[in-house]
């Protein structure tokens, strides 16, 4: 390997996120990309869960696991902001304030994005709605 072609990690948009869940949408749902800004994100007020169904996708990194919202707290902050449970999480704010791809990166990783980030900056999620991987999960 040169030294020119170390990993880089995957910045995925909205067209690739889609292209990426492409035949995981909820029967009667569409698949849709949304992004919420919590300004007020301590504490989040939802439960998350990882799913093992696509546990058999392998990525550079190892195995694939969603990280989804199972439970929203109400009247909480993530409720607040929309955010539903089924939604999987697929980005986070990152150091810089920009949204760092999280997909299948797993529960720890996405606590730490979460938990890391200072109180005084707003936290910014990006999900996707409407895919079966809850449903998936739960059947497993």
């Amino acid at each position: 390997m040169e030294e020119n072609d170390e990993e880089k990690e995957l910045v995925m948009d909205e067209k690739d996120i889609f292209e990426f869940f492409e035949g995981t949408e909820e029967e009667g749902g569409t698949l849709q990309v949304v992004e919420f800004e919590l300004n007020q994100h301590k504490p989040l007020g939802c439960t998350v869960e990882e799913s093992l169904a696509f546990e058999n996708v392998k990525t550079k990194k190892g195995s694939f696991h969603h990280v989804f919202v199972a439970k929203v707290a109400e009247g909480g902050n993530a409720e607040k902001a929309g955010l539903q449970p089924g939604d999987v999480i697929v980005g986070l704010s990152g150091s810089f304030d920009e949204i760092t791809d999280v997909i299948g990166v797993g529960l720890d990783r996405v606590r730490l994005f979460v938990s890391g980030r200072e109180e005084d900056k707003a936290l910014k999620i990006r999900v996707v709605r409407n895919s079966n991987v809850i449903s998936t999960h739960e059947s497993m």
